[in-house]
């Protein structure tokens, strides 16, 4: 028994081994996309095209609406893939999913999320949309770190709705906007548009994953199934990753050689601290770090990954 759980760990720990790698600096912010897939990956798609088409549904779970609950109902032969960075428009107030979620084909699916439009509860669609824009690192965060207290039951006090709702109205206060119902996903849209000129990383195709640095230090990690997940995230985590770009002399660019050996550390750091979570929305199989300054989770479905995420918190 020993020596099949050692076989076990050391083939998850090729699984996470990063392949190719490439690095892009811009001022102070490194992005490195990386591949660690040998194979095409698990056939998963992203949901946001079959929400477009109308092949999956999202609502209120009730008509009257439940605020950290929605509904989804797949009307398609896939797998589809909901993340903890997705924002959902329209319908009573706007959302975001709180961990990211496997829905099954031609199936209803329980979501759990947070609100992230405080003030304002009243249909402005019956359905919901998928915004164009992704939540930024800071707040996924500390979002990871609240769903995953909550999920071993250390919570105390503050809730993760809460805390999302403090960091929105923060955000607001400090960029000094108009905006009447506290809709982060506007405060998003404004940022994108004032990055609109650093967007010059292209994805690479050969990649399904990447890890963002700002100022040398490591601050998020996204890691897909396959690589037509990481495409079609690929431009939210860029433009999430501008917001925290600020200027730093030439000197203080992280160097190739330095981001890809402390990739693979992180990757192996990552790997021995996720454990076995009993929370699970939508199907397949969680495990969450729930150590203080590195929340995350793994999501997978029969040993195969379909979503990990990691954060540094600063």
């Amino acid at each position: 028994m020993v020596i099949i759980n050692i076989v076990k760990y050391l083939l998850k720990l090729i699984k996470m081994k990063a392949l190719r790698k490439h690095l892009t600096t811009i001022e102070n912010l490194g992005i490195v996309q990386f591949e660690t897939l040998e194979d095409a990956g698990f056939g998963f798609r992203p949901a946001g095209p079959a929400i477009e088409s109308g092949g999956l549904i999202i609502k209120e779970s009730a008509r009257e609406g439940v605020v950290n609950s929605l509904l989804a109902i797949n009307e398609t032969p896939d797998f589809l893939l909901l993340t903890d960075m997705d924002i959902l428009k329209g319908a009573k107030q706007n959302r975001v999913v709180n961990s990211s979620v496997l829905i099954a084909p031609e199936s209803k699916t329980g979501i759990d999320v947070s609100c992230v439009e405080r003030l304002r509860w009243d249909y402005t669609s019956p359905t919901f949309k998928m915004s164009d824009n992704s939540m930024d690192p800071g707040m996924r965060s500390a979002k990871a770190a609240s769903v995953n207290q909550e999920a071993e039951g250390m919570m105390k006090g503050e809730s993760t709705q809460s805390r999302m709702w403090g960091m929105i109205t923060s955000k607001i206060a400090c960029r000094g906007s108009s905006n009447p119902t506290e809709d982060y996903e506007k405060e998003l849209e404004e940022e994108r548009v004032k990055n609109e000129s650093f967007r010059k990383i292209d994805v690479h195709a050969d990649c399904n994953a990447m890890m963002v640095f700002v100022d040398k230090k490591i601050v998020a990690l996204d890691l897909f199934g396959n690589r037509e997940a990481y495409g079609f995230y690929f431009p939210g985590l860029r433009d999430a990753a501008f917001q925290l770009m600020g200027n730093a002399p030439a000197d203080e660019l992280i160097a190739e050689a330095e981001a890809f050996y402390r990739l693979d550390e992180y990757l192996d750091e990552v790997e021995l601290n996720l454990k076995l979570s009993d929370v699970v929305n939508g199907i397949g199989t969680v495990r969450r770090d729930t150590r203080e300054k590195n929340p995350g989770f793994e999501l997978s479905y029969r040993q195969k990954p379909v979503h990990l995420a990691s954060f540094v918190l600063q």
